[in-house]
């Protein structure tokens, strides 16, 4: 609401000349871009001479950033703005002004201070600290040197100093300093490469290139001549995507992502480049995915802040009370005899202003209920609790280096809720490592053995170049991508695409070696070579048709020089190559995909087209054209794209696999041991998907499927809900999964058809979306996360098309994988592997969440229990707004005296012992749904409180009322030594009830009550021991309360009364302790019970060897009978959801020849049983 305000009224402001132009005088805010097509920067900041276009380049922003929140003169009063807001802080910032409004207030107005001041400062050094760093950070950033062309030199400057249009200079292995579009490289073939491990994660190299037939500008002269204008996209944050044009001399040259260097990537092996700059600062696209998450509140911080709300209530309530107490006493008796000459102020002239007076003076009293320290000791617990986080060697990974990362504190507790996990598979579940396994012609399997080639089942090799389609096959593998080799590394190929890299290495392996590319002699084209054995063979590459997701395709137009023939390779996935085919086997090659696809590799489709020179110069100048529309360049390029990529004959296909991860099926199984419902989101196709689901135990083996894919019919996927619905009623106990593609989830999206879908989904064990979009991806988080019971969601994901769905979830996991960093930047937490997510939820989520509610819980214990007793000392004053603490009390009662013991609970506690929480994932089920915050809860500690307070009033009053003396010298008790009383026991009482809910004690616990007891000492006893000079004598609200300790000490009945009161306060206590461990162990014994009969009923089990896993079959042992639960069936494309019953004999795995291995399709297995379908 807040947002979509800000956006409306800065709209209003940009739609309002005057607005805006009083904006710009000031530079406050420049919108005149926001009205324009395109940006146009002059090269050099130059105007050319023949320019006449009407577009002029603005006054665009430098390159300084600025990341930090404070400045020096704004940090006081935007930092207490800050802090304000909180309802806690600014209700003790109001209480606190009336006390130096009002006349005789019960606590001195200075001591009162105290509180909100400590909770102030602490939390402005904290966050002064973090703006310090982020302001030395950005001067680090902002005054690193880089060239500049000034007045025809490159001089030194600084980063801050660069503006739009200036040429800079780059050297190898530097940082770009902002985006710029390359003007030339010093390398043979005028390319540079670079790393965008700072942007993306990705550490393999990316190829870099001027303009397409671009001059040449290779020094300081040819440079400072030079005048053009760049015409681009206005600032975006599209990392991948960049459309622009550089007009020199009314010529036009096109510009795109190919040609763009930016900020934060390193230039590898080119020496020195030269560029442009075309953003700056935070316009720049990386400044621009630097997002700013949205504020999470975590589970307990919704619940606080709702209890502070009922506190205020009690604290209104307390104070209407003895409101209205003192209002029936003053009527009652309106003139006092011993009060002659000695009324209160007002009393006696102004008794609306009197009442409002001690109106106020009750508030002041009670404000103390409200536990103001609670959010300083919550924020301390948190920062270092993630600490222990980022600490925990279990969490390392040693292969990369990498521990655990918190990039927040704030969410700390809800990792121990989780209700729904939604995980990205490819790099993820699996390594995102890729091996090629098989490849496909005409029906015909191929594979290695021992770096030879064979058909699979057959033990005689053949050679790579065979037949013609193997030729082309080869052709695609070694020369259809986008590999850099690079000597002197390690790895000698770079590869942005690990199927690319797989692809390059199993032809290296067959000996046929991609060597690179070097310049073409002749012209300004590239050359790739492939050696096969002494033989060379060159293709002059022509163009580059990038892959994108949209199209899912890449190709490359090639001439064999060997045949003086101009040759596009294509290859993709295959919805998208079957369709642009006109020759080929397709029947073939689509059954084989599905081969692949059973095993969970992963398949891509081989293509080709001949193109005749004419055809080529046709496509050559459709992409040229497309290539020059600024405004509407994607949408030209994909419709250029289709023409070109059509009439194709079609090769085969590929298969390669992804192994899954370390312990990937022990970390999902003890995750649904948890309570955990896992749902994996992937843009593979559903063969893959659903058999690497089996394969990583996703997909248990007790498990009914569910199909909705294919499905393009909204009366289609109505009866198929229809159907599931009935066949979950009709079986409630089953476990079921459903499998659903993105086509299919679009309609339902599109068709109000979302709450019966989710009502299906919430019923099922696992859900499987396969074809899936990132934006598909996140409506899925959101259709669970706003579902009726709002469960408390996670997501998971490794690349940045899966940042969208981690930052719609409650709590955002991020992998430091192999496509990037995006998403571990923009996840709460991040770390190295998935394995590390069973421990991060089940170990540290429930120490997390097991602290920190039971730390709320106790400070609004710990303040009533103090806060209540004023009430009761009311009511036998008369209503006299008489305290009866010493002001020092009242003001270090949570600052000092009760606060060091639980911010050492909410860091070391461990209500069962982390070596059992970590063996026994069912655990979390006792503390899901925010247990230790409910209702319940909070009532029975508030009335344990409530009887602690009753009991320490009241014993203490039950040995003064009589009015006896309670030492041998006869004095009687007065008010300030009742007090102390009180106070004492309210100490001592609730220091015990914490060592009650303590269970793992350890040194640190000495530490917080010693603490506590060293402050009680100094400020009660040793401050009152002695008579203290101005101004410290403040402590001691001027010496009221001088010797009292010391002669409370000295008295019997005082420690008697300690001893019974004490005793008596926490028998409930004891009581209710016994209670819940009694039902704690039931539920904890439930739920050992129904483990072991889960780990039973999954023994009886038994996989067959040829069959799970890789050809879709499931089977029961039910009574001696076999069942058989198929979840997929290739018939048509139609899927169905059948039970079948097998013939009662047993069941024999059938050895098969290597021969007849690339047979193992649905057809083979059909055979193997005597299947009856019942649908």
């Amino acid at each position: 609401m807040k947002q979509r305000f800000k956006d409306k009224f800065l709209d209003f402001v940009d739609n309002n000349n005057f607005l805006s132009s009083c904006l710009l005088f000031l530079r406050i805010r420049d919108t005149r871009e926001k009205n324009l097509k395109y940006r146009t920067i002059f090269i050099n900041n130059v105007r050319p001479k023949d320019y006449n276009d009407s577009d002029e380049p603005l006054d665009y922003i430098s390159n300084k950033i600025t990341t930090s929140k404070y400045t020096f003169w704004n940090f006081i009063p935007k930092n207490l703005f800050e802090q304000f807001r909180r309802v806690a802080n600014f209700y003790y910032l109001f209480n606190l002004i009336l006390t130096f409004i009002i006349p005789d207030p019960p606590v001195t107005p200075y001591i009162g201070a105290i509180p909100i001041f400590f909770v102030i400062i602490v939390s402005a050094i904290k966050q002064g600290y973090e703006d310090v760093l982020r302001h030395r950070s950005d001067r680090e950033i902002n005054n690193t040197p880089v060239r500049i062309l000034r007045d025809g030199k490159f001089v030194e400057k600084k980063w801050r100093h660069i503006k739009v249009g200036d040429i800079v200079e780059v050297l190898a292995d530097q940082t770009f300093p902002c985006d710029l579009v390359l003007l030339h490289a010093h390398t043979e073939d005028l390319m540079c490469h670079i790393t965008t491990a700072n942007l993306d994660g990705e550490t393999n190299l990316k190829l870099k290139s001027k303009p397409r037939d671009f001059p040449i500008l290779s020094n300081e002269e040819e440079l400072s001549k030079f005048q053009g204008v760049i015409k681009c996209d206005k600032p975006n944050a599209n990392l991948y995507d960049f459309t622009g044009k550089v007009v020199i001399h009314g010529k036009e040259y096109p510009i795109g992502n190919d040609n763009i260097l930016l900020r934060g990537c390193n230039l590898r092996i080119a020496p020195i480049v030269y560029g442009c700059a075309v953003y700056t600062g935070v316009e720049t696209k990386m400044l621009k995915n630097t997002k700013f998450k949205s504020n999470k509140l975590s589970c307990i911080e919704k619940r606080l802040n709702t209890f502070i709300f009922i506190f205020l209530g009690i604290l209104i309530s307390l104070t209407s009370a003895c409101f209205g107490g003192s209002f029936a006493y003053s009527h009652m008796y309106d003139d006092v005899w011993y009060l002659k000459d000695r009324d209160a102020k007002y009393y006696k002239t102004n008794k609306a202003v009197f009442y409002l007076i001690v109106f106020i003076l009750y508030m002041n009293i009670f404000n103390y209920i409200i536990p103001l320290s609670l959010y300083v000791t919550v924020e301390l617990q948190r920062f270092v609790g993630s600490q222990f986080l980022e600490w925990d060697l279990d969490l390392y990974d040693p292969v990369t280096d990498q521990p655990a990362k918190a990039n927040t504190s704030d969410l700390n507790e809800d990792l121990g809720q989780i209700e729904y996990l939604f995980s990205d598979k490819t790099g993820t579940l699996t390594e995102n490592q890729m091996e090629f396994k098989q490849f496909s012609i005409d029906g015909t399997i191929y594979e290695t053995f021992e770096n030879q080639l064979f058909k699979l089942g057959s033990r005689e090799p053949i050679q790579i170049f065979e037949t013609q389609k193997l030729i082309k096959l080869f052709q695609v593998l070694s020369i259809c991508h986008t590999v850099h080799v690079d000597y002197s590394a390690a790895e000698k190929y770079q590869a942005s695409s690990p199927d690319e890299f797989s692809f390059v290495k199993f032809c290296a392996k067959l000996g046929l070696v991609y060597e690179g590319e070097e310049k073409c002699t002749e012209s300004s084209g590239m050359i790739r070579k492939v050696k096969f054995f002494d033989q060379i063979y060159k293709y002059k590459v022509l163009d580059i048709l990038e892959f994108d997701s949209d199209r899912k395709r890449m190709s490359v137009i090639l001439k064999d020089l060997q045949e003086d023939r101009i040759i596009l390779l294509c290859k993709g996935a295959e919805s998208s190559i079957f369709k642009n085919c006109i020759n080929g086997n397709i029947q073939s090659c689509d059954a084989d995909i599905k081969t692949f696809a059973k095993q969970g590799w992963r398949t891509l489709a081989l293509s080709y087209r001949y193109l005749t020179d004419e055809e080529y110069h046709q496509i050559d100048k459709l992409l040229k054209r497309a290539r020059n529309d600024i405004i509407n360049q994607k949408e030209r390029l994909a419709e250029a794209y289709e023409e070109v990529e059509s009439k194709l004959e079609l090769i085969g296909a590929t298969a390669v696999e992804d192994k899954l991860q370390e312990d990937v099926a022990y970390t999902l199984e003890e995750l649904r041991r948890a309570g955990i419902k896992i749902w994996v989101l992937t843009g593979d196709k559903r063969e893959t998907a659903i058999n690497i689901s089996h394969s990583c135990k996703h997909f248990s083996n007790n498990m009914i499927k569910l199909l909705m894919t294919d499905i393009n019919q909204v009366e289609q996927i109505k009866k198929r809900l229809s159907h599931f619905r009935k066949q979950m009623g009709k079986n409630p106990k089953e476990a079921y999964a459903l499998v659903i593609d993105g086509s299919t989830l679009g309609l339902l999206f599109s068709n109000n058809l979302i709450d019966q879908f989710r009502n299906i989904c919430m019923k099922c064990e696992a859900v499987l979306c396969c074809r899936m979009t990132p934006a598909q991806k996140a409506n899925v988080v959101r259709m669970v996360k706003k579902s009726k019971d709002a469960p408390m969601t996670a997501a998971i994901g490794d690349g940045a098309n899966d940042v969208s769905m981690i930052q719609e979830a409650n709590i955002g996991l991020g992998i430091f994988g192999k496509e990037g960093r995006n998403a571990a930047r923009s996840a709460d937490f991040a770390f190295a592997k998935f394995k590390f997510t069973r421990k991060i939820l089940l170990v540290h989520g429930y120490l997390y969440y097991t602290r920190g509610a039971n730390l709320v819980q106790y400070f609004f214990y710990k303040n009533l229990t103090f806060a209540i007793c004023q009430f009761y000392f009311a009511i036998f004053s008369a209503f006299s707004v008489t305290t009866l603490y010493d002001s020092s009390i009242m003001t270090l009662y949570n600052v000092l005296y009760t606060s060091f013991p639980p911010l050492i609970y909410g860091l070391f506690e461990q209500k069962i012992n982390i070596r059992v929480i970590n063996k026994s994932p069912y655990l979390y089920h006792t503390i899901k749904r925010n247990k230790l915050l409910r209702w319940y809860e909070f009532l029975k500690w508030n009335v344990l409180g409530v009887w602690h307070s009753v009991v320490s009033f009241f014993f203490a009053y039950g040995i003064v009322q009589w009015d006896v003396s309670i030492s041998n010298d006869g004095k009687m008790v007065g008010s300030a030594l009742f007090g102390a009383m009180i106070f004492t026991q309210i100490f001592i009482v609730v220091h015990i009830k914490l060592l009650l809910e303590w269970q793992y004690k350890s040194y640190f616990i000495l530490v917080g009550f010693g603490l506590s007891l060293f402050f009680y000492f100094i400020f009660c006893f040793i401050l009152n021991s002695f008579i203290m000079p101005p101004p410290i004598d403040g402590l001691t609200d001027g010496q009221t309360i001088y010797w009292i300790y010391n002669y409370m000490y000295g008295t019997g009945p005082f420690w008697f009364y300690i001893l019974l009161s004490t005793v008596t306060s926490l028998i409930p206590d004891v009581i209710f302790k016994i209670i819940d461990n009694i039902i704690e162990k039931k539920v904890t014994r439930a739920l050992e019970l129904k483990e072991m009969e889960n780990m039973k009923k999954a023994e009886k089990m038994k996989d067959m060897n040829n069959g799970i896993g890789k050809n879709n079959y499931e089977f029961e042992k039910e009574d001696k009978k076999k069942r058989v639960r198929v979840f997929y069936v290739p018939t048509g494309g139609v899927n169905r959801v059948f039970d079948t019953k097998v013939k009662d004999e047993p069941i024999v795995e059938k050895k098969t020849h290597m021969s007849e291995m690339h047979d193992k399709t649905e057809s083979l297995v059909r055979r193997n049983f005597h299947v009856n379908q019942r649908f």
